[in-house]
């Protein structure tokens, strides 16, 4: 093998560059497909916190004062809020950063997608020297985004889980939350690892870490949903799943129906929500743990029915406005590995 400048290249080297390649290809893909549900799990939440939505009225007043990207997720998260009676008046700095927060995601992770497909074509006949450097050169700042988005997403999942009513389904709730999410050190170690190991040039390590801690981010964000659902179907909730009673025989009529009183969404939020619950809710009674994993399931990122789900969740974002999620690449499953790559990168790689 040679570099295209006619540096001699071991096989070694070209698995290294490859599974580099590779690995930043599983991050390319699935910090698009993160970016896009973190705002619905954002939307969720200011929802169930009742929380200030004035943030997300930001304009692209074109004279490069605003972020386009910050622009677009505001503008996302106005449609899935369109309509809503739950939003309110309280003031939650975890809420007022989305559009920072989430909008530099977006940033980072179309300059990581421009990389990648600049390496991949000028290395279809061979591999170019520096792709290792290049495409690690744009993964750090990718990484630190993803670090902010977790805190902030994981900060959102706590304050969620605060306001969940019914002691029976908070406390539930809370325990496997504490056992399956205690991600906020995970998130700082796991970005100060992957910070050394790039520092040190070790590239094929530092491109895995930045993966690990996508996943990591992943899991929070679908904590988010998970805890905001929780609060704002907690009626429901109490009467469907078995062994959780959220209105005693003792409570009055009237706090009754104070309890039962219908939750008007918004319009994007709201038609999500019959998504999750199609899949999730049946009617029957449900052991709250196998409610949570199942919500879990549905939101793997490593399960085809979550693509199927992303998909149905854009089109509701484009027929309620104009506003669009990003783009889905089309993909190819590889069941030997159990995630959705990019078909066009997997070409060059010679895995396909």
């Amino acid at each position: 093998f040679h570099f295209h400048d006619g540096a001699d290249v071991t096989q070694q080297d070209l698995l290294t560059s490859s599974t580099l390649l590779a690995v930043s290809a599983i991050v390319d893909h699935q910090s698009a497909a993160l970016s896009a549900f973190a705002d619905v799990a954002a939307a969720f939440s200011c929802e169930a916190l009742k929380a200030d939505a004035t943030p997300f009225n930001l304009m692209d007043s074109g004279d490069g004062h605003t972020s386009k990207d910050e622009v677009a997720v505001a503008a996302n998260i106005r449609v899935l809020l369109n309509g809503s009676k739950s939003v309110g008046k309280e003031k939650i700095r975890s809420i007022a950063r989305v559009p920072k927060v989430h909008g530099s995601v977006r940033e980072q992770a179309k300059a990581v997608h421009s990389r990648m497909r600049v390496e991949l074509n000028s290395g279809v006949k061979g591999v170019v020297v520096g792709s290792e450097e290049a495409v690690c050169t744009v993964l750090l700042p990718l990484a630190a985004a993803l670090k902010e988005l977790g805190e902030c997403s994981f900060a959102r999942a706590k304050s969620n889980l605060e306001v969940i009513a019914g002691d029976g389904l908070k406390f539930g709730i809370g325990e496997v939350f504490g056992k399956e999410c205690s991600a906020e050190d995970g998130l700082s170690g796991g970005f100060n690892k992957a910070v050394n190991l790039f520092l040190g040039k070790e590239y094929g390590k530092f491109a895995h870490e930045v993966f690990v801690l996508l996943g990591l981010v992943w899991k929070v964000v679908a904590w988010e949903a998970v805890t905001a659902v929780a609060v704002l179907q907690a009626a429901e909730l109490n009467e469907v799943i078995e062994g959780v009673k959220e209105i005693k025989v003792e409570d009055n009529a009237k706090e009754v129906e104070k309890k039962k009183k219908k939750v008007v969404l918004g319009k994007g939020t709201s038609s999500i929500l019959a998504l999750i619950k199609e899949r999730l809710l049946s009617g029957r009674e449900i052991a709250l743990g196998t409610w949570v994993a199942d919500f879990l399931s549905l939101l793997d990122l490593a399960k085809p029915e979550f693509n199927e789900f992303l998909l149905k969740v854009k089109d509701v974002v484009e027929s309620n406005e104009s506003r669009r999620l990003p783009k889905i690449p089309k993909v190819v499953i590889l069941s030997s590995f159990g995630y959705l790559y990019d078909f066009d990168y997997f070409c060059f790689l010679g895995v396909l």
